[in-house]
């Protein structure tokens, strides 16, 4: 070997060094990406499937009741409110009540998920609440119940 060989394979190796760096940083990077956009297509999915149920129950025979037992839950999620007057004692989790005693119309937004990130924790559904109705998600079902009234659908 020529001595500018032998003084280049120390930089080459270094090269090498910071090319497999910037391959693992940038694929960590992707990879908690993806985490993140499955935690929103949870949600995304949550939601459509929980207005798929108001709509079914709501198209169906006044009397009609569907149980929400069999809807995926997104696993961060501790405890589910639906609130058309605010009930104080009725929420569990802490931090979910201090957030929906700051809303001031419950018409724009009536359903709250607690253990979950800020943006995420709210939404407006097409039902009628009379109160405050919570469930405890540790089971990973929503034991609540959907009951066509005629012009409107209610939740209890």
């Amino acid at each position: 070997m020529k001595k500018g060989q032998i003084m280049g394979q120390p930089i080459i190796y270094l090269f090498y060094a910071i090319v497999a760096a910037m391959i693992l940083f940038f694929g960590v990077r992707v990879i908690i990406g993806l985490q993140d956009t499955g935690d929103d297509v949870e949600y995304a999915s949550f939601i459509s499937d929980l207005n798929k149920a108001v709509d079914a129950v709501y198209n169906d025979a006044s009397g009609s009741t569907y149980g929400l037992e069999k809807l995926t839950i997104p696993k961060d999620i501790v405890e589910i409110c639906f609130v058309g007057d605010y009930e104080d004692g009725v929420v569990d989790d802490h931090e979910l009540d201090a957030r929906i005693k700051l809303i001031d119309d419950y018409s724009e937004d009536n359903l709250f998920f607690g253990g979950v990130e800020i943006d995420k924790h709210k939404y407006k559904m097409d039902v009628v609440v009379s109160g405050t109705v919570c469930d405890k998600t540790r089971d990973r079902k929503l034991n609540l119940i959907l009951e066509n009234k005629g012009t409107y659908v209610e939740i209890k």
